[in-house]
């Protein structure tokens, strides 16, 4: 399958190789357009198919660029698929028939498609094995597929595709039903096994071979609100789709059980003890955690008065919760969803998943390394231009989280403005030009939540120098005297920050980064 590089733009940038499985984020596919089905197991498709050979070989075709060009001058037909699965049956050592496996690219999504085929290279019957998109499903109509019987590379063309009323995913079903007739005649039934070819004994009961090479799989919900991006690399689609669903009700589930309890906490927590989620005690525990290694600067204590509220007045007892001071409440709203990120990655390792990302909003945790690249470039943009990338920061395993000042987008209203009218946090905000900050850590919500204390502490080295930042790496977006926005990291980060053009700029002295 052929490899191409996408990446997804919010405030942080994954920029990874993906396949034609994917579609480019940002590209206008309906929201709700992606729906896996599979209409024909693999392993039942080829046991109907060779229900008559003695036994069954299978290989993988994966095509050169030699190869294209030359299916491309000898036919003036682009091949665009780069890899075809074949399957030969035997009976008394002679052929009996083929069956090809591929992937056509149909609206949005790819579309996998079966054919049985003779020895002679004539069709008997073509099967959508998984379709994958919400619109287009009439191609799965026997009144469609039936046309393709008989069907050789030469009378393809008769096909009506109007029967369908899905004209792209009718040109794709006979686009790949020509290529994949194609590669069986040229490297099949003319020639020998070529080197780039593997074939394996498949069981006579038909059973097909396990998970193929890695492909990245990515899918998108919107949670809360926010779009949920979770990209997977596995040899299975059925398995990477069905681990999927799993991270986005389990995000989906802990997103809802953390806006009740706060909600019951702000409302009941001043009076007496009450018992939470075992998700939201862990969370408000970990954030008092936070706290304290930052000396108060990160706290999701609120009140209208700022002498009287601090994570001290959060009491955990026996796990239950209750505020100290009647006068505050708490706000999660900038971290839960870095919290929800670290619930997903538990369903990826219970599942064995070991090459992820998911990121949430302003937040990224990735783990394993990618076959193309071996790390996950985490691009960071430009904010005032959402295609330009000031950066990108390398990372294995661990977590990026970015912190965007809300003052920016009003900046040329606020610059217009006279001193008089500006508030003092507007005019700070506007004469330290200080625009995000981010954080990278292993897990998601301590990079959230370090990514708050170093945009607060404006890189102040002396406020920083009181916070433990152990296995914390942290910088800062800023305007240059032109006015142009740069970035300065840390000593660990610099390591695995590079620029689009020029170097990054020494900033702060911190144990190196635990996510490399």
């Amino acid at each position: 399958m052929k490899i191409l590089y996408a990446f997804i733009i919010i405030t942080i940038v994954i920029f990874q190789q993906t396949c034609t499985a994917q579609y480019l984020l940002g590209h206008a596919e309906p929201a709700d357009n992606y729906i896996f089905q599979i209409l024909i197991n693999e392993e039942e498709g080829v046991k109907e198919i060779f229900n008559d050979s003695e036994n069954v070989t299978s290989r993988h075709i994966m095509l050169t660029t030699e190869d294209k060009a030359y299916l491309n001058e000898t036919y003036n037909f682009q091949v665009k698929e780069d890899l075809f699965k074949v399957y030969t049956g035997y009976k008394n050592n002679k052929v009996t028939k083929y069956a090809v496996v591929t992937d056509c690219q149909g609206c949005f999504r790819p579309i996998t498609l079966m054919m049985s085929i003779d020895p002679n290279g004539w069709i008997n019957d073509l099967n959508v094995m998984v379709y994958r998109e919400s619109r287009g499903g009439d191609v799965i109509n026997e009144r469609f597929l039936g046309q393709f019987k008989e069907k050789t590379i030469d009378t393809l063309g008769n096909i009506d595709m109007n029967v369908t009323g899905a004209t792209s995913s009718a040109r794709c079903l006979i686009n790949g039903a020509k290529e994949g007739l194609l590669v069986l005649k040229e490297f099949i039934i003319n020639r020998e096994l070529s080197s780039n070819q593997d074939e394996e004994i498949v069981n006579t009961n038909g059973k097909a071979e396990p998970a193929g090479p890695l492909i990245l799989y990515t899918q998108t919900r919107w949670i809360a609100n926010t779009q949920v991006i979770v990209s997977i690399w596995e040899g299975s689609e059925k398995r990477a789709n069905d681990v999927t669903k799993q991270v986005f009700k389990r995000m989906g589930d802990v997103q809802e059980t953390l806006r009740r309890d706060v909600r019951k906490l702000n409302k009941k927590g001043k009076k007496k003890f009450y018992e939470y989620s075992e998700e939201f005690a862990e969370l408000i525990t970990l954030c008092k955690e936070y706290s304290r290694k930052t000396n108060g600067i990160f706290d999701i204590t609120v009140s209208a008065d700022k002498e009287k509220h601090s994570y001290n007045s959060i009491i955990i007892r026996e796990g239950k919760i209750a505020f100290g001071n009647k006068d505050i409440t708490i706000d999660i709203s900038a971290i839960k969803d870095s919290y929800v990120i670290d619930k997903g990655f538990e369903v990826l390792e219970k599942n064995g998943i070991n090459i992820a990302a998911i990121n949430y909003g302003d937040n990224t945790r990735v783990t394993g390394k990618p076959p193309a690249e071996g790390t996950w470039p985490i691009g960071i943009r430009y904010l005032e231009e959402e295609d330009r990338i000031m950066g990108y920061i390398k990372i294995i395993s661990g977590s990026i989280s970015v912190i965007t000042n809300p003052y920016y987008y009003k900046l040329n209203a606020i610059r217009q403005k006279s001193d008089k009218e500006q508030n003092s946090n507007i005019a700070r905000v506007v004469s330290t030009k200080q625009w995000a900050a981010l954080a990278c850590t292993k897990s998601s919500l301590a990079a959230s939540a370090f990514a708050q204390v170093i945009f607060a502490t404006g890189g102040d080295t002396g406020l920083i120098s009181s916070v433990d930042l152990k296995d914390i790496e942290y910088g800062l977006i800023t305007d240059n005297a032109e006015g142009e926005m740069q970035a300065k990291v840390s000593n660990g980060l610099k390591k695995r920050f590079y620029r689009m053009s020029g170097t990054a700029a020494d900033y702060g002295k911190v144990p190196v980064c635990a996510c490399q």
